[in-house]
């Protein structure tokens, strides 16, 4: 006990952690570069709904900053511009992996 605080805990699940496209994370990045960013891999902790479609279908996520990190939140804001940005990098990434396939 530390200034009069205790704490206690239980772990109510574990979730192994999900793989991602590199594929589908690669165009981001590219696309990311091509918009005038430098994109920043992350590995995210957190359940998202990617980690139901990965194992099904190829799979990434972009992220984009909010203020103060808070994030799933109804304090959560973004900055429209950077909003605007990930929209073009997703565009960029779907149009190079369409033209990929059909290349």
């Amino acid at each position: 006990m530390v200034r009069g605080l205790e704490c206690t805990y239980a772990e109510r699940s574990r979730q192994p952690a999900t793989a991602l496209d590199a594929g589908v994370a690669d165009a981001l990045a590219d696309a990311a570069r091509a918009e005038g960013a430098e994109p920043l891999r992350l590995v995210s902790g957190a359940a998202h709904d990617t980690m139901v479609l990965a194992p099904r279908v190829p799979s990434a996520m972009l992220f984009i900053p909010c203020a103060g990190g808070v994030s799933h939140d109804p304090a959560e804001a973004a900055d429209p511009d950077d909003a605007a940005l990930a929209a073009r990098v997703v565009a960029r990434a779907a149009r190079d992996l369409i033209g990929a396939q059909h290349g």
